[in-house]
């Protein structure tokens, strides 16, 4: 099953045999875990280090990435990395 997530918290049920767990995940009203092009320096500082002011779990590049000036990446902490490649 899929969900749409909205701003503000959302509260997913999740079963498992006969046990039915619940999943919460806060969405910011206008911050997405979305890393695109556009959005990089939102995320990263100049020399690629993540912002501490960035606080998802998981982030997800999304699309190419062209004349940032930043070659790598520096993530400190235990993140989730998803790339969503398009042709």
């Amino acid at each position: 099953m899929l969900y749409t997530l909205t701003s503000g918290e959302n509260v997913i049920p999740v079963k498992a045999d006969s046990e039915t767990l619940t999943l919460t995940y806060n969405v910011g009203s206008s911050t997405t875990n979305i890393v695109t092009n556009d959005t990089f320096f939102n995320f990263f500082d100049n020399a690629g280090t993540l912002l501490e002011s960035i606080t998802f779990d998981t982030l997800i590049f999304k699309g190419e990435f062209l004349d940032l000036g930043v070659n790598v990446v520096y993530v400190p902490r235990a993140t989730l990395l998803m790339v969503i490649m398009q042709y």
